[in-house]
């Protein structure tokens, strides 16, 4: 099942791929603030979108 990670804020996407990662690996890579709109990443409130799909085609 694919996994991304997006900004809550302005959808920019910081995973997206078949492994899941935890959402604070992600958090701290980006240094805690969203490369394209300098938005704080917080992990409560969870600040960042974690949406899983599948790998169905309609």
């Amino acid at each position: 099942m694919p996994e991304k990670i997006i900004c809550g804020r302005c959808g920019f996407v910081f995973y997206e791929g078949h492994d899941l990662v935890p959402p604070e690996v992600i958090a701290k890579k980006y240094d805690y603030r969203c490369p394209r709109c300098s938005s704080p990443l917080k992990l409560k409130p969870l600040t960042i979108k974690i949406e899983l799909g599948s790998n169905k085609r309609r």
